[in-house]
Protein backbone atom coordinates (compact mmCIF):
# COMPACT_ATOMS: atom_id res chain seq x y z
CA UNK A 1 0.00 0.00 0.00
CA UNK A 2 0.82 3.33 -1.07
CA UNK A 3 1.57 5.80 2.16
CA UNK A 4 0.09 8.59 0.60
CA UNK A 5 -2.78 6.61 -0.34
CA UNK A 6 -3.41 5.99 3.20
CA UNK A 7 -3.15 9.30 4.61
CA UNK A 8 -5.79 10.18 2.24
CA UNK A 9 -7.76 7.18 3.07
CA UNK A 10 -7.45 7.73 6.61
CA UNK A 11 -8.80 11.10 6.15
CA UNK A 12 -11.48 10.03 4.70
CA UNK A 13 -12.84 7.30 7.39
CA UNK A 14 -11.64 9.00 10.75
CA UNK A 15 -11.08 12.52 10.31
CA UNK A 16 -13.70 13.75 11.51
CA UNK A 17 -13.56 11.71 14.67
CA UNK A 18 -10.73 13.70 15.47
CA UNK A 19 -10.57 14.82 18.88
CA UNK A 20 -8.10 17.02 20.53
CA UNK A 21 -7.77 18.20 24.36
CA UNK A 22 -9.72 20.52 25.50
CA UNK A 23 -7.81 23.39 26.83
CA UNK A 24 -7.47 27.31 27.29
CA UNK A 25 -3.63 27.83 28.40
CA UNK A 26 -0.36 26.43 27.61
CA UNK A 27 -0.69 25.42 31.34
CA UNK A 28 -4.01 23.13 30.90
CA UNK A 29 -2.60 21.38 27.84
CA UNK A 30 0.53 20.05 29.26
CA UNK A 31 -0.85 18.80 31.95
CA UNK A 32 -3.57 17.31 30.27
CA UNK A 33 -0.58 16.00 27.66
CA UNK A 34 1.12 14.29 31.05
CA UNK A 35 -2.22 12.40 31.96
CA UNK A 36 -2.81 11.42 28.68
CA UNK A 37 -0.61 7.92 28.29
CA UNK A 38 -2.81 4.78 28.19
CA UNK A 39 -5.77 7.54 29.21
CA UNK A 40 -8.88 7.74 26.57
CA UNK A 41 -9.04 11.69 26.08
CA UNK A 42 -12.03 12.40 27.55
CA UNK A 43 -11.23 11.17 30.80
CA UNK A 44 -8.06 13.27 30.26
CA UNK A 45 -9.90 16.45 29.56
CA UNK A 46 -12.24 15.46 32.85
CA UNK A 47 -9.50 14.43 35.02
CA UNK A 48 -7.75 17.67 33.67
CA UNK A 49 -10.03 19.88 34.23
CA UNK A 50 -11.00 19.24 37.52
CA UNK A 51 -7.32 19.91 38.50
CA UNK A 52 -6.98 23.81 36.85
CA UNK A 53 -10.27 24.30 38.76
CA UNK A 54 -8.53 23.29 41.99
CA UNK A 55 -5.02 24.57 41.26
CA UNK A 56 -5.10 27.11 38.38
CA UNK A 57 -1.55 27.91 37.62
CA UNK A 58 1.80 26.02 38.21
CA UNK A 59 2.37 27.59 41.12
CA UNK A 60 -0.69 26.16 42.61
CA UNK A 61 -0.11 23.34 41.31
CA UNK A 62 3.61 22.75 42.50
CA UNK A 63 2.68 23.50 45.96
CA UNK A 64 -0.25 21.22 46.41
CA UNK A 65 0.00 18.62 48.68
CA UNK A 66 1.06 15.54 46.88
CA UNK A 67 -1.72 13.46 48.04
CA UNK A 68 -4.17 16.00 47.41
CA UNK A 69 -3.29 15.58 43.88
CA UNK A 70 -3.10 11.73 43.67
CA UNK A 71 -6.92 11.64 45.04
CA UNK A 72 -7.89 13.66 41.68
CA UNK A 73 -5.95 12.09 39.33
CA UNK A 74 -6.25 8.37 40.82
CA UNK A 75 -9.67 7.83 38.22
CA UNK A 76 -6.52 7.20 35.28
CA UNK A 77 -4.48 4.58 35.11
CA UNK A 78 -0.78 5.10 36.10
CA UNK A 79 -2.22 8.16 38.51
CA UNK A 80 0.50 7.87 41.34
CA UNK A 81 3.24 7.89 38.53
CA UNK A 82 1.52 10.64 36.80
CA UNK A 83 0.86 13.00 40.03
CA UNK A 84 4.83 12.77 40.59
CA UNK A 85 5.16 13.49 37.37
CA UNK A 86 2.93 16.59 37.33
CA UNK A 87 4.64 17.73 40.52
CA UNK A 88 8.17 17.19 39.32
CA UNK A 89 7.53 18.92 35.88
CA UNK A 90 5.79 22.19 37.86
CA UNK A 91 8.73 22.45 40.02
CA UNK A 92 11.14 21.97 36.93
CA UNK A 93 9.51 24.44 35.21
CA UNK A 94 9.76 26.91 37.86
CA UNK A 95 13.60 26.32 39.16
CA UNK A 96 14.69 26.06 35.55
CA UNK A 97 12.72 28.16 33.36
CA UNK A 98 11.22 30.97 35.57
CA UNK A 99 8.22 29.60 35.67
CA UNK A 100 7.21 29.80 31.56
CA UNK A 101 6.74 26.34 29.76
CA UNK A 102 9.30 26.37 27.08
CA UNK A 103 8.57 26.64 23.65
CA UNK A 104 11.40 24.53 22.08
CA UNK A 105 11.51 20.73 21.48
CA UNK A 106 15.31 20.58 23.22
CA UNK A 107 14.01 22.35 26.03
CA UNK A 108 10.64 20.84 26.65
CA UNK A 109 12.17 17.48 27.00
CA UNK A 110 14.38 18.49 29.74
CA UNK A 111 11.42 18.51 31.75
CA UNK A 112 11.13 15.32 33.79
CA UNK A 113 7.83 13.30 32.52
CA UNK A 114 7.88 15.40 29.35
CA UNK A 115 9.40 12.49 26.25
CA UNK A 116 9.73 12.94 22.55
CA UNK A 117 5.72 12.09 21.76
CA UNK A 118 4.77 14.53 24.48
CA UNK A 119 7.02 17.17 23.14
CA UNK A 120 5.95 17.28 20.09
CA UNK A 121 2.48 17.33 20.70
CA UNK A 122 2.66 20.08 22.33
CA UNK A 123 4.71 21.91 20.11
CA UNK A 124 2.15 20.75 16.89
CA UNK A 125 -0.61 22.24 19.67
CA UNK A 126 0.88 25.46 20.93
CA UNK A 127 2.98 26.56 17.80
CA UNK A 128 1.21 24.98 15.08
CA UNK A 129 4.93 23.16 14.05
CA UNK A 130 4.95 19.74 11.95
CA UNK A 131 6.11 16.73 13.40
CA UNK A 132 6.06 13.03 12.88
CA UNK A 133 4.98 11.64 16.36
CA UNK A 134 5.40 8.23 16.87
CA UNK A 135 3.99 5.88 19.53
CA UNK A 136 2.80 2.46 19.78
CA UNK A 137 -0.06 3.24 17.76
CA UNK A 138 2.11 4.16 14.97
CA UNK A 139 4.58 1.52 15.00
CA UNK A 140 2.12 -0.94 14.97
CA UNK A 141 -0.27 -0.05 12.00
CA UNK A 142 2.77 0.07 10.13
CA UNK A 143 4.00 -3.16 11.00
CA UNK A 144 1.03 -4.75 10.70
CA UNK A 145 0.90 -2.99 6.81
CA UNK A 146 4.05 -4.50 6.08
CA UNK A 147 5.28 -0.51 5.10
CA UNK A 148 8.08 -0.79 8.14
CA UNK A 149 10.35 -3.69 9.63
CA UNK A 150 8.89 -4.60 13.12
CA UNK A 151 12.44 -3.63 14.45
CA UNK A 152 13.18 -0.48 12.50
CA UNK A 153 14.16 2.66 15.21
CA UNK A 154 12.40 5.58 15.44
CA UNK A 155 14.52 7.76 13.05
CA UNK A 156 14.56 4.91 10.12
CA UNK A 157 10.27 5.53 10.55
CA UNK A 158 10.89 9.38 9.86
CA UNK A 159 12.70 9.09 7.18
CA UNK A 160 10.78 6.26 5.84
CA UNK A 161 7.77 8.64 6.26
CA UNK A 162 9.23 11.56 5.28
CA UNK A 163 10.85 10.31 1.90
CA UNK A 164 7.09 8.88 1.23
CA UNK A 165 4.76 11.73 2.37
CA UNK A 166 5.60 14.45 0.07
CA UNK A 167 3.61 18.06 0.52
CA UNK A 168 1.47 16.11 3.63
CA UNK A 169 0.97 17.16 7.35
CA UNK A 170 3.03 14.86 9.35
CA UNK A 171 1.18 15.48 12.32
CA UNK A 172 -2.18 15.36 10.89
CA UNK A 173 -0.92 11.60 9.32
CA UNK A 174 0.26 10.85 13.12
CA UNK A 175 -3.10 11.62 14.67
CA UNK A 176 -4.57 9.26 12.06
CA UNK A 177 -2.44 6.33 12.84
CA UNK A 178 -2.89 7.06 16.44
CA UNK A 179 -6.65 7.13 16.40
CA UNK A 180 -6.59 3.86 13.78
CA UNK A 181 -4.69 2.25 16.11
CA UNK A 182 -6.28 2.99 19.48
CA UNK A 183 -9.92 2.55 17.68
CA UNK A 184 -9.72 -0.38 15.13
CA UNK A 185 -6.07 -2.35 14.71
CA UNK A 186 -5.61 -2.79 18.27
CA UNK A 187 -2.97 -4.56 19.79
CA UNK A 188 -4.99 -7.20 21.47
CA UNK A 189 -8.34 -8.10 19.53
CA UNK A 190 -7.88 -6.16 16.48
CA UNK A 191 -11.05 -5.27 14.60
CA UNK A 192 -9.64 -6.67 11.32
CA UNK A 193 -13.17 -7.53 9.48
CA UNK A 194 -14.23 -3.70 9.83
CA UNK A 195 -10.92 -2.69 8.83
CA UNK A 196 -10.80 -0.72 5.56
CA UNK A 197 -7.33 -2.21 4.88
CA UNK A 198 -7.37 -5.72 4.95
CA UNK A 199 -7.47 -6.85 2.01
CA UNK A 200 -3.70 -5.11 2.12
CA UNK A 201 -2.99 -6.63 4.80
CA UNK A 202 -1.02 -9.79 5.41
CA UNK A 203 -1.68 -9.66 9.21
CA UNK A 204 -5.40 -10.57 8.50
CA UNK A 205 -4.76 -12.44 5.38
Amino acid sequence: MDICNLHEDLNVVFHDSLHELSYSSDFELLIKLILSPRANENKVNQIGNLLISKFPNIYDLNNANFLSVKKIVKPIGYYHQKSLRLKNACDFIISQCRGKIPKKYNDLIQIPGIGDKCAKKYLSLINKDDYIIIDAHLIRVLTRLELISPNSSYVQIENFIKSNLKNSNYTDFSNLLNLFGKKLCKSRKPECTKCPFKNFCNFFN
